[in-house]
């Protein structure tokens, strides 16, 4: 057994994600002591701090850090996010299929063992769900409000407060100034500006992104963003907010205790409370830690598991949610053959709400530069052979934009189900609504939007992704008014497991067409405030 002093933690996280850095900053913050275990992988490469374009143009050996040795190659398909593919992300991914011996079924499945988690391959897309997003929940958004404001100003967040977005995004506390738009950006905002008053409520907004990309410095090493185009690769300059990076201040704060590199496959009740159990990835050395309460925090896929694990329910089939996603292309045509701006902010720059008919909800989506993806990315979607792509992307690069939009989770039913072996099964649907008839609508809603703003959908420019390759994971143990089964409390703790509570995806039981972990992270403060009432009893 590892301890402190030879006493259990006071909390064990499991998982060192977005939710398990939130989680543990309050817990340990209170004066409790935390330790935190997830699977230590680490980065191989950074990015180096010099412009995308530039590296491209000079650095005579790109292929270990561009494209490795099998890029594009391996289980991963081109109708993913080409951040799957990235060979400085394969970390990110790397072992989480194996460690839970998972099985699917023509769903992309994302987890991730690495510390920080799934943030280290994210573009920091955060918004603010409403009362209307959180209908149907057993908690209400003023019961987050409090906890977005405090993640907020921990984390740094940039955007504007004061365009169309505001009220979708939900949130215009503490934000730093937006970061520059490149020209089509601005080009295309400029353009729906001009044909403002016949958006207003209406079902198009455009709109500047908010993300957790600081536009100013933030402390402990954090330089604000200097639009180096690495986004998809990583940061240098740690601009884009990764829990990694947390949880390097969290290990200089008394009461804090990292435990890299080990594996939980068991949360077993013992004498102090609970004990989490695995082996170490390394070395397969085994290992307990004991503690009073455990947060789970290991993504909707893992947390399921280790909660089915400990209640015993085999071969029980469980439902979860995700946003169903698609990808797009448009061009500026008075922007072809124009010049390649030199440093460009290749996260999201602009963001989309369409209203739909057939949608149960609003569509969101994102609207990035494309300058700092390598050009086979958009070769692979193009409908025109790989040589008349090349010659046609090479041209439109200055006044190209691609983006990708989410429909509300209300339109998936995937199932997820722990076999006897301890491994686990998943498997996808989409609800019936989900048919051509609708994905003809999403593409006549945005094609229709963007030729309002002067700018036209590629020929072929939209097609919908591979369901889970939207990495929007929620309702595994969702928390429910009167829970049943594996299900959670409003206050996160599992059902049949009293001191188990999920702080992460897991516990949402919806998802709108919206960026989700902002509100994970509010909600895993919100829970580690209620563990910390309980450890006062």
């Amino acid at each position: 057994m590892e301890s402190i002093d030879g006493q259990p933690f006071d909390v064990i996280v499991v998982g060192s994600g977005a939710a398990g850095v939130s989680c543990a900053w309050r817990l340990v913050a209170a004066g409790r002591r935390v330790a935190m275990l997830d699977g230590g992988r680490l980065p191989a490469v950074i990015p180096p701090d010099v412009p995308y374009l530039e590296y491209r143009r000079t650095e005579q050996d790109q292929g270990a850090l561009l494209f490795g040795p099998d890029y594009g190659a391996g289980p991963r398909a081109r109708d993913e996010s080409p951040k799957l593919r990235a060979p400085s992300l394969r970390y990110v991914f790397e072992g989480f299929t194996e460690a839970y011996g998972l099985r699917t079924t023509g769903f992309t499945h994302c987890g991730s063992l690495a510390v920080g988690g799934m943030t280290n391959a994210w573009g920091g897309g955060v918004s603010c769900f409403t009362d209307a997003d959180v209908a149907g929940w057993p908690i209400g958004r003023s019961d987050l409000v409090g906890s977005y404001r405090a993640v907020v100003k921990r984390i740094g967040v940039s955007g504007r407060s004061d365009d169309d977005l505001r009220d979708f995004f939900a949130w215009d506390e503490d934000l730093q100034p937006p970061l520059p738009l490149d020209d089509a950006a601005a080009s295309l905002l400029a353009a729906y500006g001009r044909q403002r008053s016949g958006h207003q409520g209406s079902r198009f907004l455009l709109g500047h992104g908010r993300n957790a990309v600081i536009s100013e410095d933030h402390g402990d090493g954090r330089k604000a963003c200097d639009r180096l185009g690495w986004c998809l690769w990583g940061c240098a300059r740690r601009s884009i907010y990764s829990a990694r990076y947390e949880v390097e201040m969290l290990a200089r704060q008394p009461g804090f205790t990292h435990l890299p590199g080990r594996f939980v496959n068991e949360v077993a009740a013992n004498a102090d409370g609970w004990a989490v159990r695995g082996r170490g990835p390394s070395t397969g050395d085994h290992f307990e830690v004991s503690a009073r309460h455990v947060a789970l925090a290991c993504g909707p896929i893992g947390t399921a598991t280790l909660v089915l694990r400990a209640l015993k329910l085999t071969d029980t089939e469980i439902r979860f949610c995700s946003c169903p996603p698609a990808a797009f292309a448009v061009i500026r045509p008075g922007l072809v053959g124009g010049a390649i701006p030199e440093r460009v902010f290749a996260a999201a720059q602009l963001s989309i709400v369409l209203r739909v008919d057939e949608a149960p909800g609003p569509i969101f989506g994102n609207i990035f530069s494309p300058a700092g993806l390598p050009v086979s990315e958009l070769i692979a979607r193009s409908p025109l052979p790989a040589r008349s792509s090349m010659a046609f992307f090479r041209a439109a690069m200055p006044g190209l934009l691609v983006g990708n939009v989410f429909l509300p989770s209300e339109l998936s039913d995937h199932r997820l189900i722990l076999r006897s072996d301890g491994g686990v099964d998943v498997t996808w649907r989409y609800a019936p609504a989900l048919d051509e008839r609708l994905t003809r609508a999403v593409r006549r809603a945005l094609s229709g939007a963007m030729r309002s703003c002067g700018a036209w959908l590629l020929p072929g420019g939209f097609k919908p992704d591979s369901p889970g390759s939207d990495m929007h994971y929620a309702g595994t143990v969702p928390m429910r008014a009167d829970p049943e089964g594996h299900q959670a409390t409003h206050e996160g703790e599992v059902r049949g497991l009293p001191g188990v509570f999920v702080v992460d995806g897991s516990a949402l039981p919806s998802l709108p067409a919206k960026a989700h972990t902002l509100t994970i992270m509010a909600n895993a403060d919100r829970i580690a405030g209620i563990i910390d009432r309980r450890l006062k009893r």
